[in-house]
Formats: C-alpha cells, structure tokens, sequence
C-alpha cells in the first residue's frame, strides 16, 4: 500500500507517469472504490446541504464524464490501450488531492469572511490549477500530446463536468 501512495505521489509531483499502474480492470475499480470513499467524505464534510445519493450522483456523473472524455481522446490518438492506466493514474492523484483539498475547504468555509478565508481559497485554486498540470502530465504521458494541450484539455473536460453536475448542486 505504502508503495502505491508513493507511486502516485511521484505522480502528483510530475515524476513518473500512468506506464506503472496496472492496465487491469480490477485494480481500476478497487482504485475507483476508495476514490468514490475519499470524494464522498469530501463532499459530506464540506457540502451538508446535498442529499447523500446526489453526492453519489454528482460523483459517478463526473468520473463517467472524465472516463469518457478521456477515452475518446485516447481513441482518437491510436491509444485506447493505454485507457485503463490512465484512468487508474488519475483516480489515484484525484484522492490524495481530495484529501489535501479537504482541510483547507472546512477551513475556508467554516470561518466565514475574512484574510484568513482567502488564503485558504487561494490555496484551493492553486492545488486546483496543480490538478490542471497533472492531468495534463497524464494526458502527455498516455495521448503523447504535449503538457499544454493536455492542461487545456483538461480544463475543458472539468468545465463539462461542471456544467453538467452543476444543476444537480443547486
């Protein structure tokens, strides 16, 4: 287990790739299943006033919408053999940011206005745009595109995702 973190760590910090990580389905999905824990705990701390399916819900559309986007890409580039160490590249880095993500979000929402709020805001928007690179990283490694076209796809795929869950938060 120590080993996998540190993998995705090495991951996060731009160092190795998604080659490691397992093409199998199985460990996908086990990855996916703490993944989903890790985003659920997240959502519940910081987001009360969801019903618990919508949370589930808001998850499962934004990982199919991920997975999908991200598959599609990789098709078009001859690479769909690559798909599942992608996919179980970024559901690893996704929860160890949700979870570097998760005290700074309690904080920031917790102590209402202020100096204090910002900072930690600001804090989020910078793992936020770190996200933005790794992925990027990700769909450099994998789509064999460069780290910037990779970050804009990135981006783009997370604006979909938020358009689309959006209306399920409100």
């Amino acid at each position: 287990m120590r080993s996998i973190l540190i993998y995705f760590l090495q991951i996060c910090l731009l160092k190795v790739g998604p080659e490691r990580v397992p093409s199998n389905a199985k460990v996908v999905a086990s990855i996916f299943g703490l993944y989903f824990l890790i985003a659920m705990a997240s959502l519940i701390f910081t987001r009360p006033d969801i019903a618990l399916a919508m949370k589930a819900l808001i998850i499962i559309i934004g990982f199919a919408l991920e997975a999908g986007l991200i598959y599609a890409l990789l098709l078009f580039k001859s690479m769909s053999h690559r798909y599942l160490s992608t996919i179980g590249a970024l559901l690893g880095t996704n929860a160890l940011l949700l979870i570097s993500l998760m005290p700074l979000e309690l904080m920031a929402y917790s102590l209402g206005e202020g100096l204090l709020t910002d900072i930690f805001i600001t804090l989020e928007n910078i793992i936020f745009f770190w996200w933005l690179l790794i992925v990027g990283f990700l769909l450099h490694r994998s789509a064999g595109i460069s780290i910037i076209q990779g970050t804009m796809i990135a981006f783009l795929i997370e604006l979909v995702v938020v358009i689309i869950t959006n209306p399920l938060i409100s």
